[in-house]
């Protein structure tokens, strides 16, 4: 990273003394490869270096700082630009860069945590190669009837392993319960290439959605009151009712952190995802399916009470405050219920019980 913050100052101090055209051009090549370390380096310092509670909130203000910085220096340079020429400014931000190279290599921080690994440039090859060929672009230019594409999403710290927000695809049960090809609740499976297809799935996971504009917009995008928590999947459920199709694509893989917004065990998440799910059935459950949010609100009772064993009583509260937080939102949810809703809306029947009562 010090390589790359001090080799793009330098090659900008160089760009202000260049009269052709072609050697700026050429310049400003190098320069773009150089400085795309920085940002590589430095995510991947923060993903290793800060607690994991707090990573996200990190890298938020990382990017955020970019932003300022970028902008800033554009304004600068503007301004001196006007005053003394373009070279001028060029050779100021250069030295400004320079400068603040220099001090970040003086009293940045040593890395702690890094492990060095061999690096399999065959495989690494492979995969840029597979980046390169933008198979969700063309899986979205073979079947315009495609609303939404997710791709594999493995787990960051356990690489081998799918992760828990959307793994292979995102499926849902009778009753409403999100799974996914590759995790069950709370049993994820590891990646040995059995999800390396293309398929038409129920959901895709907002942690890598990829969507139409026109049909994000025709479907009001996300419900904000959801905030965080399965309003992807209501959005590709109310996609789902219009009609649209929403596929995986194993072709492509992006790692997860997870837990960035609020960890696992917070008793918020808990809330979240009960009020959430139910308001979501509400709204998108064809009419003579309504029922199961009765069945649903007796299983989270039961849940609540396992919940005051397993994670505290604030979990259970959790329970209870989901259930009247969906009340709450029960005259709000009936006015956003589209005319159409699909019938054979799940890919799997009664699946808590087949989990946890035969261990499906």
């Amino acid at each position: 990273m010090v390589f790359s913050l001090l080799a793009s100052a330098i090659l900008t101090i160089i760009s202000a003394r260049i009269e052709s055209l072609t050697l700026l051009i050429a310049i400003g090549v190098v320069k773009g490869f150089v400085i795309s370390g920085v940002s590589a380096v430095a995510l991947a310092y923060l993903t290793e270096e800060v607690d994991l509670a707090i990573v996200g909130l990190t890298i938020s203000m990382y990017v955020s700082g970019n932003t300022i910085g970028g902008m800033s220096g554009r304004i600068l340079a503007t301004i001196v630009s006007g005053e003394m020429g373009w070279q001028t400014a060029v050779l100021v931000i250069g030295i400004e860069s320079l400068l603040l190279g220099l001090i970040f290599w003086k009293f940045f921080p040593e890395s702690h945590f890094f492990t060095p690994q061999k690096t399999d440039f065959i495989q690494k090859f492979k995969q840029m190669r597979r980046f390169l060929s933008d198979p969700v672009a063309a899986l979205f230019e073979k079947n315009p009837d495609i609303a939404a594409i997710q791709p594999k999403v493995l787990d960051y710290n356990r690489k081998n392993f799918f992760e828990f927000a959307g793994a292979g695809g995102g499926l849902i049960d009778n009753l409403g319960y999100p799974y996914c090809r590759g995790r069950v609740f709370e049993n994820v499976e590891e990646d040995k290439g059995q999800y390396n297809d293309e398929t038409e799935i129920f959901w895709a996971s907002g942690c890598c959605l990829f969507i139409r504009s026109e049909d994000f917009w025709k479907e009001n995008g996300f419900d904000a009151r959801f905030f965080a928590h399965q309003e992807e999947i209501d959005l590709c459920w109310r996609l789902k009712n219009s009609g649209r199709k929403i596929y995986y694509t194993g072709k492509s893989a992006i790692y997860h952190v997870g837990g960035g917004t609020l960890q696992k065990q917070n008793p918020r998440k808990t809330y979240l995802n009960i009020r959430n799910n139910l308001s979501m059935m509400l709204k998108n459950l064809p009419s003579g399916k309504l029922y199961l949010i009765f069945i649903r609100l007796c299983l989270d009772g039961i849940a609540g009470i396992y919940f005051m064993f397993k994670h505290g009583f604030s979990h259970t509260w959790a329970v209870i405050k989901a259930h009247f937080g969906f009340y709450a939102q029960l005259p709000g949810t009936l006015k956003l219920r589209q005319q159409n809703q699909i019938k054979d809306y799940y890919q799997s029947k009664w699946l808590i019980f087949k989990h946890f009562l035969k261990g499906e």
